[in-house]
């Protein structure tokens, strides 16, 4: 009896060894992850009083320095991101922990996939050109049967700005 307990641990221990190590780690600037600087450029965007031109805002600049600076790094997680679907069972979940008043406390609120998809249209808008490697896969997203993922395909494209001769066929 004993000798299974230790076996079941010992299995447990190295399947989180497994997990951490091959766990993708967010790129980070400044000490600061991807996310953070998607929620801050979500944020200088907000309280942006030109939102056709955030770029003039210099919060927005100091999270479009930062994510220009991850780079290509970022795209695997932008890419996510906009792809992120989150089952009835974890929104049920979540409707149920939103209506606990201890759970704001607590902070431990999972997030919708909703925030992930603003993250990624922030990230893809903050790399601009950049982000041009990520194009086949938003541009992929357009064509889905699923009208949520064609939208968000195509936020994320858009909010890229490619340039006309890539755009005018996606919209087309």
């Amino acid at each position: 009896m004993k000798r299974v307990r230790i076996i079941i641990i010992a299995a447990l221990v190295i399947g989180l060894l497994i997990t951490v190590a091959l766990h993708k780690r967010e790129p980070r600037c400044q000490g600061i992850t991807l996310s953070e600087w998607a929620e801050k450029a979500q944020t200088a965007y907000a309280n942006c009083s030109d939102k056709d031109h955030p770029e003039t805002d210099p919060d927005w600049r100091a999270c479009q320095v930062a994510v220009k600076t991850m780079g290509t790094r970022a795209l695997p997680f932008l890419i996510g991101w906009i792809q992120a679907e989150d089952s009835a069972p974890k929104m049920k979940f979540i409707r149920w922990l939103r209506r606990k008043s201890w759970t704001e406390r607590l902070d431990i609120v999972p997030d919708p996939a909703l925030r992930k998809h603003l993250f990624s249209t922030h990230g893809f808008s903050l790399l601009g050109s950049d982000a041009q490697t990520a194009f086949p896969a938003l541009i992929e997203m357009t064509k889905s049967r699923d009208r949520d993922r064609r939208f968000w395909g195509f936020a994320g494209f858009a909010c890229a700005k490619p340039d006309k001769e890539t755009f005018i066929p996606v919209v087309l």
